[in-house]
C-alpha cells in the first residue's frame, strides 16, 4: 500500500562501515524511545558481527565537560534462517534533562568508533518540532531525497505511519533499503545520519506486517527485532481475529522468538507522551478485527486517560477514508470515527 504520507489523525545491502579494512558495524548506533520511555532517558541500538567485543557507551550534556558511562551494553543474538547471524547491543542513556543536547560515543576495545549528538524528550512546556513520513521503505530516489529533507528539517522526533520498508518488513530489505538511507555514518548521495539523532516512533503498515510465512520468509517481521517502543497495549493471542498465526517450522519459530523476545506480539499496539502530545499508535492492517471489543475498550480507554494532553494523535497506516481504486475496500478504519470524534 503507498499512499504519500500514509495516515495520521488529529485529535484537540547490510549498511557496513569499515576501519582499515574492519567491520565497525553492520548498523550504525541509532536511537529508540525504548520498552519504557521517559523524558529523562532514551536508548541506543546498534549491530555488528556475531563476535565478541568490549563496547562502552560514554554520554554528556552540553553545559558539563565529564563524559558518564551508560547502562552497560547487553546484546541479544539474531541467527534467523538465509540471513548472516548478528548481534543486536542495547544500552540506555539515563538522568537526561528534558530537551537538553547531549553528546555520545561508543567505544569498541577502547577505540572511539562513533560519535554523535542527540537531545533528550521534550517536557510539556516545551517547544517540539517533530515530522510525519509514510512508505518509506522503497529505497529509491525518491525516499533518498524525502530523508534528505528530514535530515535537514532538525526535527525532535519522527513518526512513520506504516510501510517502514518493502516489499514484505524482512531483514535483507531493511538492509537494502532502510538502513543506509535514514542512519547513514554521513551525509552522502544514497543517505543520512538521522537515526542516531533523533528518534523514529513507527506503526505497521501492511507490508510490515502481512508477511507471517516465516518457512517462506524466515527473516519477515523484522519489525519486532530492531525497534523498541512501549509495550503498553493490549496482549493479544496469535491465531485470534486480531492477531493472524505464524506459518513456521519449529525451528523457525523459535529463532523469531528468542529474536523478537518482548516485543512480540505486543508492540503493534502502544501509546507514547512527548511533551504536551499523546500519541496513540495502532495496527490498522486488515487482519485487525475492529468490531473486537476488547480492542475498542482499550482505544477509548487510552484516549479518556490522554484528556488532559494538549494534543491528541493517532497514527496508522490505512487510513479509514480513501479514494483509492487500488485500496479502495481498505477503510475499515472508520469504524473508530466515533470513539475518535469523542476523543
Amino acid at each position: 500500500m503507498r499512499y504519500v504520507v500514509g495516515f495520521v489523525l488529529l485529535l484537540c545491502c547490510q549498511c557496513g562501515y569499515s576501519q582499515k579494512g574492519k567491520l565497525k558495524f553492520v548498523v550504525n548506533p541509532y536511537l529508540q524511545v525504548g520498552y519504557n520511555p521517559s523524558q529523562s532517558s532514551l536508548k541506543l541500538l546498534w549491530q555488528t558481527e556475531n563476535l565478541g567485543a568490549n563496547w562502552i557507551v560514554e554520554y554528556k550534556s552540553e553545559k558539563k565537560s565529564d563524559w558518564i558511562k551508560s547502562i552497560t551494553p547487553e546484546f541479544k543474538i539474531i541467527n534467523i534462517s538465509g540471513t548472516p547471524v548478528h548481534r543486536l547491543y542495547e544500552t540506555e542513556f539515563t538522568n537526561l534533562i528534558p530537551g537538553e543536547m547531549f553528546s555520545y560515543r561508543v567505544i569498541k576495545n577502547d577505540s572511539i568508533v562513533f560519535i554523535s549528538q542527540a537531545h533528550a524528550a521534550k517536557a510539556k512546556n516545551q517547544d517540539q518540532n517533530f515530522i510525519v513520513f509514510g512508505d518509506i521503505g522503497a529505497g529509491s530516489t525518491d525516499a533518498i531525497n524525502i530523508a534528505k529533507g528530514v535530515y535537514n528539517a532538525k526535527a525532535d522526533i519522527a513518526f512513520i505511519p506504516g510501510d517502514i520498508v518493502y516489499d514484505n518488513g524482512l531483514i535483507r530489505e531493511y538492509n537494502r533499503r532502510f538502513w543506509p538511507i535514514y542512519n547513514a555514518d554521513t551525509s552522502n548521495e544514497y543517505g543520512f545520519p538521522i537515526m542516531s539523532k533523533i528518534p523514529f516512533v513507527a506503526a505497521v503498515g501492511n507490508h510490515d506486517a502481512d508477511t507471517r510465512n516465516l518457512n517462506k520468509y524466515p527473516d519477515a517481521l523484522a519489525y519486532y527485532y530492531y525497534w523498541q517502543q512501549p509495550l503498553n497495549g493490549p496482549l493479544f493471542q496469535e491465531g485470534t481475529n486480531v492477531l493472524p498465526a505464524l506459518i513456521a517450522s519449529d525451528e523457525n519459530r523459535r529463532a523469531f522468538l528468542d529474536a523478537a523476545g518482548e516485543a512480540y506480539p505486543r508492540m503493534t499496539n502502544f501509546s507514547y507522551d512527548y511533551g504536551n502530545a499523546h500519541w496513540l499508535v495502532i495496527d490498522a492492517d486488515v487482519y485487525m478485527d475492529w468490531t473486537d471489543k476488547e480492542l475498542l475498550d482499550w482505544v477509548k480507554s487510552d484516549l479518556e486517560k490522554a484528556k488532559n494532553a494538549e494534543w491528541k494523535f493517532v497514527l496508522f497506516h490505512q487510513p479509514g477514508f480513501n479514494s483509492s481504486k487500488e485500496h479502495y475496500e481498505e477503510q475499515q478504519m472508520r469504524l473508530l470515527s466515533p470513539i475518535f470524534e469523542a476523543g
